[in-house]
């Protein structure tokens, strides 16, 4: 889910099997009733993006790739997909481009003509998705032997939600302009700091292959960033958050040491709560 910055915001979502919404956060009724949300871009496993200067327009994804803009206000949507392509029922290795189910797709917040997805690699836009720039290399382990074909023998299950050696998380520091964090679904951490003409591997040295489900930037300090890493996939069910050290900018990665409840938490809350919450106890 996902804010925009009216007042009042706006609170957009994704519902699985069925549409994507947005919701008003108040009314002046005494309710908050159906009249009160529509549909907006995207599918049900995808990412929005409202735009900040345009409330009535969002972009949206969903499985296999799929990218389009909405605009609610004229009731027209563009596909904008990265590659015009269909992978349904093949292995992710067949693919040129390996777009995970939910993929992350982000406006950038110094600039709002730019917009970026991800798929093994890190795509950019200018001109509202009407034309893409691949901007890093593969910034995945590429395990090909990890992206065969799920299912079978005749039906082939591949809707996207199988493919792995994808980018899963991905933000743009929020003081710092050009600074770009991407994870990998299979435990890889990169960073450029200047807007994407390089990429440097930062994977914490002690982090088994896991997802990163979440990079948290900080908006106080520009080499300060959470990660939120799981290997549920491995039968492993202990949560992992790391935390780049305070005013050391991306020398090392160490782990935070904190009980199981507090850890499950941070996974799903800004950092500014759980400093909020550690001093509270």
């Amino acid at each position: 889910m996902v804010t925009d910055n009216q007042f009042p915001y706006m609170i957009y979502g994704a519902q699985q099997d069925n549409s994507t919404f947005a919701i008003r956060s108040r009314t002046s009724g005494g309710s908050i009733g159906e009249r009160d949300w529509w549909p907006v871009a995207g599918g049900e496993s995808g990412y929005i993006a409202p735009d900040p200067d345009n409330p009535n327009v969002t972009f949206g994804g969903s499985y296999g790739g799929y990218l389009n803009k909405y605009d609610s206000e004229l009731g027209l949507s563009d596909r904008i997909d990265v590659w015009p392509d269909n992978p349904m029922g093949a292995g992710a290795k067949d693919a040129k481009y390996r777009f995970q189910w939910t993929f992350p797709i982000v406006i950038s917040p110094h600039n709002p003509d730019v917009l970026y997805a991800t798929s093994q690699h890190v795509h950019r836009s200018t001109d509202e998705g009407m034309s893409w720039e691949t901007i890093s290399p593969d910034l995945t382990r590429n395990d090909t032997t990890k992206q065969d074909e799920s299912g079978g023998p005749i039906t082939k299950d591949d809707t996207s939600v199988e493919y792995y050696n994808t980018i899963f998380s991905f933000v743009e520091s929020p003081i710092e302009p050009g600074l770009l964090w991407a994870g990998a679904d299979d435990g890889l951490v990169h960073i450029s700091r200047n807007n994407g003409q390089s990429w440097v591997n930062v994977t914490p040295k002690d982090m088994p292959e896991a997802m990163i489900s979440i990079i948290d930037a900080s908006h106080h300090a520009a080499g300060t960033a959470y990660i939120a890493a799981t290997r549920y996939k491995f039968g492993d069910f202990s949560p992992m958050l790391y935390k780049t050290p305070y005013l050391v900018f991306l020398e090392d990665i160490t782990l935070i040491s904190l009980r199981f409840q507090m850890l499950m938490r941070i996974q799903c809350r800004h950092p500014h709560h759980v400093i909020n919450d550690q001093k509270g106890q």
